[in-house]
């Protein structure tokens, strides 16, 4: 009996150490969705503004680079969505979805307005879904699709044609490995 005693303190102050943790994990995720927005101020700030240039450097991303901010690229997603969304929008969004929406109204060439995806839901498949259940890969999938189309290319047919040729080429070589090795074994008989 005295051995499932301390099995079960053990257990509860586990379940009480793990509870913690979560609950710090979710307010700290909390804190990084206001935290990517206010990074995207200042990086725009030292961008827009050419604030790089006072610290001798000559360009923005020479100074995130040298300094080891972060990479030019995440720094760009980051001022990008500044630019196009105001805080409430982009915290609700969440920064890899705001950027696939700014970069799909951008690519597109569609007028679409950031807002207006947010409030009347996404287009996909001919309708709109509510902007709370799309993914980012799902908008990143539409980004890709409208821009072949907008080049005269159809998205889902030129991959399934591309695919086909591939498979082709593979069997057309398969075949003729295996009528080479017919041969050869009519040559030695």
């Amino acid at each position: 009996m005295s051995r499932q005693t301390p099995t079960l303190g053990l257990a509860k102050s586990a379940r009480a150490r793990a509870n913690a943790i979560l609950a710090d994990i979710e307010r700290r995720k909390r804190e990084l969705a206001r935290a990517f927005y206010d990074l995207g101020s200042g990086l725009r700030e030292l961008h827009d503004k050419k604030l790089y240039g006072s610290l001798g450097y000559a360009s923005c991303d020479e100074m995130l680079a040298e300094r080891e901010v972060m990479s030019p690229a995440q720094a760009r997603k980051l001022i990008e969505v500044v630019r196009r969304f105001d805080r409430a929008m982009a915290e609700r969004l969440g920064a890899e979805k705001a950027y696939a929406l700014a970069r799909y109204v951008t690519r597109t060439k569609q007028d679409d307005d950031v807002a207006e995806l947010v409030l009347e839901g996404f287009p996909l498949g001919g309708r709109r879904k509510p902007i709370d259940h799309v993914t980012v890969r799902e908008i990143t999938h539409a980004t890709q699709l409208a821009v072949l189309k907008q080049r005269g290319q159809h998205g889902e047919s030129e991959r399934a044609r591309q695919t086909a040729e591939g498979t082709a080429r593979r069997v057309q070589a398969k075949l003729r490995r295996q009528q080479m090795h017919l041969r050869a074994e009519e040559v030695l008989d």
